[in-house]
């Protein structure tokens, strides 16, 4: 099939009020289209695809059921993905949704797990996601698995739910770091019913406990973290 040779990418900026003439004060968020040429991972995402620069080099994971890496000057010459390995050597799927390569190189990620262990006898590949915290003191070459942070345990499975994934859980990660803060804040989607439940949640934890992050993930309630 033709790819196509332009896609409108989003660009959600901080725009200086030069770029958008009728924009308000500078700190005011604006968002616009433009036309941008197509480009094309080195292998096919199946979730969010995070990178990270280090000494000039643009270093981009892409998951499917596992993540790989692929490394490069720039988007557009990246070189071919190679495996990026967890340690432990289990035949689980994660997805490698967020990195944080902390100033000493150590690099931490977010990942989207997924084991199919029967909520839904009937319905062969559903499964209830959670989510972990990984580490890497190779640029993501391999990881140790540091532990779930988040998961809906003890909640009713919607095996009769339209969604044709998930029963339940939690998952596809992302953060924004705040480092004059000190904390990460995850933002991830909850399939848990009910309805009012769902969608989009935060989360935060301190940086300082990402070495040891089980248990130090508080999710944000509407009325405080817990």
């Amino acid at each position: 099939m033709k790819m196509p040779t332009l896609a409108l990418w989003l660009s959600a900026l901080l725009a200086a009020p030069a770029a958008f003439p009728d924009a308000g004060p500078p700190t005011e968020p604006r968002a616009r289209l433009e036309p941008a040429p197509f480009l094309k991972f080195p292998a096919d995402p199946d979730c969010n695809s995070p990178c990270f620069w280090h000494e000039g080099q643009l270093h981009l994971f892409t998951s499917n059921q596992k993540p790989s890496r692929s490394v490069g000057p720039d988007l557009e010459r990246l070189g071919a993905p190679v495996p990026s390995v967890f340690e432990d050597g289990a035949r689980k799927l994660r997805w490698i949704e967020a990195v944080y390569l902390r100033e000493d190189g150590v690099l931490f990620g977010l990942y989207h797990r997924e084991e199919y262990l029967g909520e839904c006898p009937d319905r062969e590949y559903f499964t209830v996601p959670d989510i972990g915290v990984a580490r890497s003191r190779d640029l993501g070459r391999t990881w140790t698995d540091l532990g779930i942070v988040l998961q809906d345990q003890g909640v009713r499975r919607s095996c009769d739910t339209p969604n044709k994934f998930f029963a339940g859980g939690v998952g596809d990660p992302s953060w924004a770091i705040d480092r004059a803060g000190g904390h990460a804040y995850i933002f991830f989607s909850s399939y848990t019913d009910p309805v009012s439940n769902q969608g989009v949640q935060v989360a935060r934890i301190a940086l300082g406990d990402l070495e040891a992050p089980v248990g130090r993930v508080w999710r944000w309630t509407g009325g405080g973290w817990d």
